[in-house]
């Protein structure tokens, strides 16, 4: 019998010990695939809990997709994917649990057999140059092994800036990409940067390790544990924000005539990015679920050789604020491993689960050196810190490190080590907390504001969490698009609020015009105000259109 045990004296809920325990119970094998979990009224019986506290440790195992529960049936332990144990020297081997395994996964996927002439030559100048310019701090550049808003706060801006109608109105900014400065936590992050030149000014101060501080390193090691990833300080590159990272994959694997495989909308930023690599974005067609695996199977058997890497944002995509499932990720994820192609899992806002859906990353899953996961301090933080980090296998942080290097030294160690100072002192997690409550109650009254004020034919995107919202308009696609989403701006404009424009999210044609909100730095009577100014110059649009 499988009974798990609770510390009723320990500050962590009651309901998420309690998902804790039947994890660890199913990635030691005390649960396997096929395994049927107490009712929720005997296993509240057994550990001596409330039923609505086994309940909210069901429901997050099942958000995690470690469990499956079928009307008028027992929960049930899910089939899943082996999660890679951590490599030799960083920590803890954690044995994979019982359930499948991914389809023809090849034995491994060799990052050597990825990067591109232009970065090889990097690595090679940078391993030229390591002792003159970095001495002890350099990292090998030698080949892998091979193995197995407005600056105020509040978004809304001068009106007169826009030119609109209305010169004493503001405009309500649903356009630009910033979080809330008003949530900012300055005087504790103050504090950290103090206590950080303090205790240890020579750290702060210096070049440093190109990875990146070694006391920030840890941390975010230990985050992406609690994540579900495998990682140690050797596994995590610090960067200068998300898009560095990217920027920096994008470069390790670029090659001539090779393409990095998108979702379709995407991050305009990370397409830029690859463009300027020389890489070819090649738009992956979507279903209601995410990156259709089907597709992605065609356009890999396609590419061939040429697919350097897919390019995913599986939680909280920007533009559209979807959350894509844990079996879609699985399936996702089997496809690139049989492709032997990585994955660039991009989680700038993994940190912003606040609705209930704690879907694991991709990265938690890979059985190998499938995937290079991207993460930010920039929305969660603040983003004038600048920065972000790659984890991924020692064979990718290693390369990555050296090219990181040769073109930039390495980082900002004084932002780094209050970073870290930060982290030590409860205070990030205190304001990951407060943030992710703003954005919620945001979210919430987003939605609610959109059914009240928006016209039926403006169709508004569920979001599973994040700050962002994608609403469809009625229209053809490419230049119609185009020309319709330029009368919705004018429309905007006059109306005294700002959207952004759906086309440029696409890598291929556009289907049909678009809007993406963010709402990140408006509070909620600002938000309401926004939709209903939307709603007008929505109703006036499309009423000339028809």
């Amino acid at each position: 019998m499988f009974l798990p045990r609770l510390d009723r004296l320990s500050r962590e809920p009651l309901a998420r010990q309690l998902a804790d325990r039947i994890l660890e119970g199913i990635e030691t094998g005390a649960l396997a695939a096929g395994d049927a979990l107490p009712s929720t009224r005997r296993m509240a019986d057994w550990v001596g809990v409330s039923r609505f506290t086994v309940e909210r440790a069901y429901d997050e195992l099942w958000a995690q997709g470690y469990v499956e529960a079928r009307s008028g049936s027992y929960t049930r332990v899910r089939a899943r994917p082996p999660r890679r144990a951590r490599a030799e020297g960083s920590g803890t081997v954690r044995p994979e649990p019982a359930g499948i395994r991914l389809k023809n996964a090849p034995a491994s996927l060799r990052p050597e057999d990825r990067i591109g002439p232009a970065a090889a030559a990097a690595l090679a100048q940078r391993e030229r140059m390591r002792s003159a310019y970095l001495g002890s701090a350099a990292v090998t550049a030698s080949p892998p092994r091979s193995r197995s808003g407005s600056p105020s706060g509040s978004r809304i801006a001068s009106a007169s800036s826009a030119g609109p109608v209305h010169p004493d109105r503001t405009v309500i900014d649903f356009y630009s990409f910033h979080p809330d400065s008003r949530l900012f936590p300055s005087e504790s992050f103050k504090r950290a940067a103090a206590e950080a030149l303090r205790s240890d000014p020579g750290s702060a101060l210096s070049y440093g390790n190109p990875a990146g501080h070694p006391a920030l390193r840890e941390r975010i090691a230990k985050r992406m544990r609690e994540h579900g990833i495998d990682a140690g300080p050797d596994n995590v590159l610090v960067t200068e924000g998300a898009l560095h990272a990217v920027d920096l994959a994008g470069r390790l694997l670029a090659a001539p005539g090779r393409s990095a495989l998108c979702e379709d909308p995407t991050y305009p930023g990370a397409l830029a990015a690859f463009g300027a690599s020389g890489l070819r974005p090649l738009p992956v067609p979507d279903d209601d679920k995410g990156m259709d695996p089907a597709a992605l199977r065609a356009a890999l058997d396609r590419e061939g050789r040429d697919a350097a890497f897919v390019y995913l944002m599986p939680s909280f995509r920007n533009p559209t604020g979807r959350l894509t499932g844990q079996r879609r990720r699985e399936e996702l994820l089997s496809a690139c491993l049989e492709a032997r192609v990585p994955i660039l899992e991009d989680g700038f806002e993994e940190e912003l689960g606040f609705l209930g859906n704690a879907v694991r990353p991709l990265a938690s899953m890979d059985p190998g050196a499938a995937v290079l996961y991207v993460g930010t301090l920039s929305k969660s933080l603040f983003p004038g810190i600048r920065l972000g980090w790659i984890a991924a296998s020692e064979e990718w942080i290693r390369p990555l490190t050296a090219l990181r290097a040769a073109t930039s030294l390495g980082g900002n160690m004084m932002a780094q080590a209050a970073a870290a100072a930060f982290w030590d002192s409860g205070a990030y997690a205190t304001h990951l907390r407060r943030v992710c409550r703003a954005f919620s109650r945001r979210l919430r009254a987003a939605q609610a504001a959109a059914a009240r004020h928006l016209p039926a034919s403006a169709r508004l995107a569920e979001a599973g969490g994040g700050y962002l919202l994608w609403v469809r308009l009625p229209g053809g696609p490419g230049p119609e698009a185009a020309r319709i989403e330029s009368e919705v701006m004018e429309a905007c404009r006059r109306e005294g609020v700002a959207a952004a424009p759906g086309s440029p999210f696409y890598a291929g044609t556009s289907p049909g015009p678009a809007l993406r909100l963010c709402i990140a730095g408006l509070a909620e009577s600002e938000i309401e105000e926004g939709f209903r100014r939307l709603g007008a110059a929505l109703v006036k649009v499309f009423r000339t259109e028809s």
